[in-house]
């Protein structure tokens, strides 16, 4: 750290990245299944 500062810049803008990256692909992977279960259920009820 003394030597080069600016690692923990890099340090820290790579957590940063890292978690929005995670938080993105688990609001995707939830939004996929809510549309999964509500075109089954819209399509369950045009066939009625």
């Amino acid at each position: 750290w003394v030597l080069r500062p600016q690692t923990f810049i890099i340090a820290g803008f790579s957590f940063v990245v890292s978690v929005q990256l995670i938080s993105l692909g688990l609001l995707a992977a939830q939004s996929k299944r809510y549309f999964e279960e509500l075109y089954y259920a819209a399509t369950r009820h045009a066939r009625r």
